[in-house]
């Protein structure tokens, strides 16, 4: 079953739990836990609010999961306009781990993998939680999305180096996105690239090659 907010302040005493779908744009009034899928907004981007604490947490067979769409090269502030929002207004808990589907070829999009907006770093806000956030690190992007754009084309076929995340920061939730590799795999890169280097010296050194320069 699918309960939309579409417009409207939803208003439920105690507690309301979703096993189905929830969506809309609208005011929810009362804990909440969600255990279906979650796409907040309506037709098109917006911004879906919770007066209380939220939950995700696993109430079916399947865990629960997260639609959030973005549909224009736009203002990394121009939440609820541009991209899907969820406001949360006491406290956000993930309980279980929650995949993100990402879409940005919605009806009305106007993102375009070749437009230069996407050579640097963004972030968007896809939480705003005035509490305290709990268990962010199970929010996850969904493996194996392609993030095609409005013209349907993949960003791995026009930007095969950028990539998509999810990241905590202070009491917001972000989508993040990186035109380069994040810091920490080229961190790992060089790590490994060292451990090869000092491996290699180490059996030269073995076999009674290894030079050293008298500086």
């Amino acid at each position: 079953a699918t309960l939309s907010v579409a417009g409207l302040a939803q208003t439920f005493g105690g507690s309301l739990a979703i096993d189905g779908t929830l969506t809309g744009d609208g005011l929810v009034e009362g804990d909440t836990t969600i255990g279906g899928l979650h796409a907040p907004g309506g037709a098109a981007a917006g911004t879906q609010t919770f007066s209380h604490d939220l939950f995700y947490q696993q109430t079916g067979v399947s865990l629960p999961k997260v639609d959030w769409r973005l549909e224009a090269n736009a203002a990394v502030s121009s939440g609820g306009t541009s991209f899907d929002q969820i406001v949360v207004q006491n406290n956000l808990f993930f309980g279980v781990k929650t995949d993100v589907n990402m879409k940005f070829d919605g009806p009305g999009s106007t993102v375009d993998w070749n437009d230069s907006y996407w050579s640097q770093d963004r972030s968007f806000v896809m939480y705003d939680v005035a509490g305290t956030t709990t268990g962010a690190d199970r929010l996850q992007a969904s493996t194996g999305q392609a993030y095609y754009d409005s013209n349907h084309r993949s960003l791995n076929a026009i930007r095969p180096d950028a990539s998509f995340g999810i990241q905590e920061r202070g009491n917001k939730v972000e989508v993040v996105y990186y035109a380069t590799p994040e810091p920490s795999t080229w961190a790992m890169a060089a790590g490994a690239a060292g451990v090869a280097g000092l491996a290699g010296w180490r059996r030269k050194r073995r076999r009674g090659i290894a030079r050293f320069s008298p500086r």
